[in-house]
């Protein structure tokens, strides 16, 4: 009867319903409306931050009925961001957050995707707390899960997808009992 409950579900509805507590660099990832070039490589991170940066997002957002995180671009999504977007200081938050992962968790790209989770788990319980590292770590994921639900499989098929929602009723001014003032 109940509709079983995934992460990527879970994700989707606290993206929601906390839509209007987002982080600074998510609002600055919205705003973002450039193309990221297809060819354009990575341009803010190494070799290594790269394959821990698609670890630690594809654990977070993984593949289900839909493509994984790096399935949909959001490495070249996140790098963009720090290349074009960003300052150079949240540029430097969002790495310093991927070091703190790859000291807290040595070798996390060779884990099984299970240890991942139970590993990323623990750093997503105290994310919330009021220390610059959680704030950075917050940055971190909100650049994800912006990227993910922005990309065009994210907004069309991972969400439900509804250009115009609800009817449309030709309303007018005149329906108001009072004029409207900015």
């Amino acid at each position: 009867m109940g509709m079983e409950l995934d992460r990527r579900r879970l994700l989707m509805g606290l993206s929601a319903l906390m839509g209007g507590m987002l982080s600074p660099v998510a609002v600055k990832a919205l705003d973002t409306a450039t193309d990221i070039p297809a060819d354009a490589g990575f341009r803010s991170f190494d070799e290594n931050e790269v394959a821990l940066m698609r670890a630690v997002i594809d654990t977070m957002l993984p593949a289900t009925e839909t493509p994984s995180a790096t399935g949909v671009g959001v490495d070249l999504y996140i790098d963009h961001m720090l290349a074009a977007v960003l300052s150079a200081e949240e540029g430097a938050a969002v790495k310093r957050s991927l070091k703190r992962i790859d000291a807290a968790i040595p070798g996390f790209v060779d884990k099984t995707a299970a240890e991942q989770q139970a590993l990323l788990s623990v750093i997503d319980g105290q994310m919330w707390q009021e220390t610059p590292e959680a704030e950075e770590y917050r940055a971190f994921k909100s650049l994800a899960i912006v990227g993910y639900f922005t990309s065009e499989i994210g907004a069309t098929v991972a969400l439900a997808f509804d250009p115009v929602p609800g009817p449309f009723h030709n309303g007018t001014t005149r329906e108001f009992s009072r004029t409207w003032a900015s």
